[in-house]
């Protein structure tokens, strides 16, 4: 691997965990997915019209944003 180009593997780590984060075929068993909250691409207006549920889709996709601006500060 070029010497110049290690950040990848932690990028790689992280996109991983984002994927773990969103639950579905990779990670079923995990009730705080966004999956498994009702947050992914099929939600619903019920899960968003009730409040504790949409609180928890809320801080996942901020958990989301959080990776995401890690993987930013590296790359950059």
């Amino acid at each position: 691997m070029n010497p110049d180009m290690v950040y990848l593997e932690e990028v790689s780590k992280l996109y991983r965990r984002m994927a773990e984060m969103w639950g579905g075929e990779i990670n079923r068993d995990d009730p705080d997915s966004l999956e498994a909250l009702g947050g992914g691409f099929n939600v619903t207006l019920e899960a968003l019209q009730d409040k504790e549920k949409r609180g928890k889709i809320v801080r996942k996709i901020r958990e989301f944003a959080e990776v995401s601006d890690q993987i930013i500060r590296l790359i950059r």
